[in-house]
């Protein structure tokens, strides 16, 4: 009897399940809550959504989170009971077969095992969870990305944290994160860069700092492409002025300098080198400007100067050289920041190259006496011919002098060895013939001439000598 009351108990409250609507069940309140969040997802109503796919999961488990959730069924997902489980799996089971209510077929679909399974409902609990927590720090990340301090990094990783952790929430919630991330870019942006030009005008004028504002632009174009025209035209115009503020007090630099510079003496001059060296090094950049050039100008005034002045003891520090490439050398090193349209600067110059020209045969001299193993009249003429070129010059240093001698010396060395092995030659094949014919003695005659055409340069004891044997000869076999 107990057994027959409780079924009959149990098969009335199934038919009161079907036939009675639940608190919030109506089919068109499902509909309504259906459509909350597939307003989201416009394409799910012309083309059906695959089971476990993003869209899907993202309908699923939204409709059961707190948002959407509570407001239908006056609490939230995990809190429903068993029978309120089954009563709305058949709410569902009703309003899918009525032709009126065509969202519920999806919704049904949506909600697949999540009433009646329980690997099912365990599932969507942890997600519905994870929302919750997830819409709980939604307020306080857009306060964080909201932010007037909120740098660019800052954003950088709150934009990570929405296309990874946040792709749980609906396309609207993503959307207004992005927004509010895009907006404060150019916040951030200005912030940045405010605080980069802030932290210049606090360093002192060197070249480095004018370095840095040069690329200033290159190097934030990102940040600068992020503002709006006006404040980007502002920021511009803040580095131009930071740029002729900084210019401006390394040129005062500078000029603090010049007294010192402008007591220097000659010996200096290789030290006046190194300043200008680095002058024109740093200020290459900037050689247009007036400040700039008139620096420049002055301080090629003051070599100028300094060599006109001192020319007698540039040009004795030049010549002192024992090396073409250590006059060379000397010389540009003297010459280096002069103006080479100087009167004074030319004449120097001028007797310069003279210097020059007479070590170079004094050189030459050296090393052909010096190096020369060729016992030739060709070795004579060049050393003869150096010779007479020095000669044209008024003054000789005894060394050149010296080794003029040694030349000439070598020279007449070269005449009387050469004219005796030429004598040879001429004497002793004529001698060796037997039976001399008036032709021998005629072809002996043409060549003592010749021998006296060719060596009549040489002179001396050495040359008469050879004539006179030549001659003597001639005359025995006349």
């Amino acid at each position: 009897m107990r057994l027959t009351n409780n079924l009959l108990f149990f098969f009335i409250l199934i038919l009161s399940l079907y036939s009675q609507p639940v608190q919030a069940q109506s089919c068109q309140e499902l509909e309504t809550w259906t459509r909350l969040v597939e307003h989201e997802f416009p394409s799910v109503e012309s083309k059906s959504v695959r089971s476990g796919s993003l869209i899907y999961n993202s309908i699923r488990f939204n409709l059961l989170s707190d948002k959407y959730f509570i407001p239908v069924f006056g609490k939230p997902f995990e809190k429903v009971g068993k029978l309120k489980k089954f009563s709305i799996k058949v709410k569902l089971t009703k309003c899918k077969k009525k032709p009126k209510f065509p969202v519920s077929k999806r919704l049904d679909w949506y909600m697949w095992g999540v009433f009646s399974q329980e690997r099912a409902y365990n599932d969507a609990v942890k997600e519905v969870v994870l929302l919750r927590q997830l819409r709980n720090e939604l307020p306080s990340i857009l306060t964080k990305i909201n932010s007037p301090m909120v740098t660019n990094d800052d954003l950088e990783d709150f934009a990570k944290i929405v296309e990874t952790k946040f792709q749980r929430l609906l396309p609207s919630e993503i959307n207004k994160l992005e927004k509010a991330i895009e907006k404060q870019y150019t916040i951030a942006s200005k912030n940045q860069l405010t605080l980069a030009i802030n932290s210049l005008k606090k360093e002192e004028a060197s070249f480095d700092k004018l370095m840095i504002i040069s690329k200033f632009k290159t190097d934030n174009e990102l940040l600068l492409k992020k503002l709006d025209q006006d404040t980007r035209h502002n920021f511009f115009k803040k580095l131009a002025y930071l740029k002729t503020k900084t210019i401006s007090e390394l040129v005062e630099l500078e000029e603090m300098l010049l007294p010192n510079i402008s007591a220097v003496t000659f010996q200096d001059y290789a030290a006046i080198n190194t300043i200008i060296d680095r002058f024109t090094t740093n200020w290459y950049p900037y050689s247009n400007l007036p400040r700039v050039e008139k620096l420049r100008n002055y301080y090629f005034e003051l070599k100028t100067l300094l060599i006109a002045v001192n020319h007698r003891e540039v040009i004795q520090q030049i010549i002192n050289t024992n090396t073409l490439q250590g006059f060379k050398n000397t010389q540009e090193a003297i010459f280096k920041y002069t103006f080479s349209s100087d009167q004074i600067i030319l004449d120097i110059k001028s007797a310069i190259v003279l210097k020059y020209r007479q070590l170079q045969l004094l050189l030459r001299i050296a090393s052909d006496e010096v190096q020369s193993k060729s016992y030739s009249m060709a070795t004579r003429k060049k050393l003869l011919n150096s010779v007479k070129q020095i000669q044209k010059y008024e003054r000789v240093s005894i060394e050149g002098k010296n080794l003029i001698n040694r030349a000439l010396h070598k020279s007449q060395v070269l005449c009387n060895y050469i004219m005796l092995e030429e004598l040879k030659k001429i004497t002793e094949p004529f001698l060796s013939i037997e039976k001399k014919t008036i032709g021998d003695l005629n072809r002996l005659k043409v060549k003592i001439i010749d021998f006296k055409n060719k060596y009549k340069t040489c002179d001396g004891e050495v040359y008469d000598g050879c004539i006179k044997a030549m001659e003597g000869i001639e005359k025995n076999y006349k």
